[in-house]
């Protein structure tokens, strides 16, 4: 010291960057700086205003969906800005091979009674569970379900062609269901207008009816 010296410290904040992944799938997410290769690192910690750029790498039977948290969304990369502590969670979702004997998509059921996984009628119900299943709490587990154990019903399916028939239309409601729900629901309520008429005359006639029993009764006394 040979003068009155004024030494600055200048803290910057740390925020952790953390990688969780969902689906029915498999894959790797890795950062752009190499600390984040989840696989087996899935966090880490970096200095307030880096900024880091995430890539999806899904595994071989299986597809990348999309991001959530961070500000991100869609299947490219996910760029973060770090000023916070922040979660990104990477959606896999499982595409088992196509084939007539009950893979495609996951949809092994549907794949099975139709025949192919490119038939369109799998590929609406694979769209259904993509983009409306896979992105709810219940959805997931359904999904989660739906693998676990249909399976060795849609290989039963695949060797039967009663069985095949029957799914078809067992499968046929619900995949116009999917692909024009504002006429499902239209059918529907008019079902329930419908019964709630047929429902409305029941209770008329039934109350026409104690009135003409009281009137016959009245007459008698």
């Amino acid at each position: 010291m040979t003068a009155a010296t004024t030494v600055y410290a200048t803290f910057i904040p740390v925020y952790s960057l953390t990688v969780t992944k969902s689906g029915t799938g498999s894959g790797t997410v890795t950062g752009s700086d190499g600390l984040i290769s989840c696989g087996s690192t899935c966090s880490a910690s970096y200095n307030s205003g880096t900024s880091v750029t995430l890539t999806a790498l899904a595994d071989s039977g299986s597809t990348f969906s999309g991001w959530s948290g961070g500000d991100c969304s869609g299947t490219g990369t996910c760029t973060v800005d770090m000023a916070a502590a922040t979660t990104v969670t990477a959606t896999f979702t499982a595409t088992a091979s196509g084939g007539g004997g009950g893979g495609g998509g996951g949809c092994f059921i549907a794949t099975a009674a139709y025949g192919s996984y490119l038939d369109p009628h799998v590929y609406i119900l694979r769209n259904f569970r993509d983009h409306y299943l896979l992105t709810n709490y219940f959805g997931k587990k359904f999904v989660e379900f739906y693998y676990s154990n249909s399976p060795p019903v849609a290989k039963f399916i695949a060797k039967n062609d009663i069985l095949k028939t029957t799914t078809r239309w067992v499968l046929t409601p619900v995949v116009y269901s999917v692909e024009y729900p504002n006429v499902t629901l239209a059918l529907i309520l008019g079902f329930i207008f419908l019964a709630l008429i047929k429902k409305n005359k029941q209770i008329k006639m039934a109350i026409m009816h104690i009135h003409d029993n009281d009137h016959y009764y009245h007459k008698l006394s």
